[in-house]
């Protein structure tokens, strides 16, 4: 036999059995939720007229709390987005926000523009190929984004020729008329020219990108370094790229970066 009670929200009248009476207070999830709204809000809130300290109002106590957990929280594999399940939540959680608001789309899209303006994001391990750091034969070193670039840059060395990586940045104009960034792999001053080292992945999108960038920049060089490229100039890079791939991974200490 079910017993008749109403809800504590809504006053809508509904059955429950007689052993859940003294549990239902609310028809539906809807007006639990709306229940727990009420009580925790204004002065029902636990938190309801407190201070909390934060990096503003106390930079010290921020800083105390930075010297403690720096290096020792999220580090390895206590790392939450090294599980495979918290990192495809997060970025399921990133794309829909950026797919679904314009508006948050445009200011992280200037926000990053003006971080790499300000020089925060050269030489950061970035992307999905690692970063390699290179000798040159001057005795200093470049870093190099993946094994394409490694084998240009020996390359250049053997010819002699004189190059800067992944310094500068470049502007031009979309097809929307909005301020983009290009940040190049090489520069060879000699020559006044940036060359860029594509792989497979180079398609018609990113050769729309480049000719947008010579639009904006008509009186630049730029020369694209893919594998015909390097086969132009007696290069199998895939094989070569191979080779350095196996020679670093022979080492006994692997690490983010090597010295090459």
């Amino acid at each position: 036999m079910a017993i008749e009670i109403t809800c504590h929200i809504c006053g809508k009248s509904f059955l429950v059995k007689p052993f859940n009476a003294s549990l239902r207070k609310y028809c539906s999830k809807q007006c639990a939720n709306e229940a727990l709204k009420i009580r925790f809000s204004g002065e029902n809130n636990p938190a309801y007229g407190k201070t909390y300290r934060s990096k503003e109002t106390h930079p010290e106590w921020a800083q105390k709390i930075s010297n403690t957990s720096k290096g020792k929280i999220n580090l390895g594999d206590k790392n939450g987005m090294k599980q495979p399940k918290a990192r495809a939540k997060a970025s399921k959680t990133r794309r829909e926000r950026v797919t679904s608001d314009p508006e948050y789309l445009k200011n992280l899209s200037e926000k990053i523009s003006q971080a790499w303006a300000d020089g925060k994001y050269e030489h950061v391990n970035v992307g999905r190929c690692k970063w390699y750091d290179h000798l040159k034969p001057d005795g200093s070193i470049v870093k190099l984004q993946g094994t394409w670039e490694v084998v240009l840059a020996k390359h250049l060395d053997k010819l002699n020729i004189a190059y800067q990586a992944h310094v500068g940045r470049i502007k031009y104009v979309d097809d929307n008329g909005e301020q983009r960034s290009y940040y190049p792999d090489f520069y060879v001053p000699a020559v006044d020219c940036y060359l860029d080292v594509k792989g497979v992945f180079f398609n018609t999108l990113q050769e729309h990108k480049f000719e947008l960038i010579r639009a904006s920049n008509v009186d630049m060089n730029i020369v694209i370094v893919d594998k015909e490229r390097f086969m132009s100039w007696g290069i199998d890079v895939k094989r070569e790229s191979d080779i350095f791939r196996e020679s670093v991974f022979a080492r006994p200490c692997p690490s983010q970066s090597y010295l090459v």
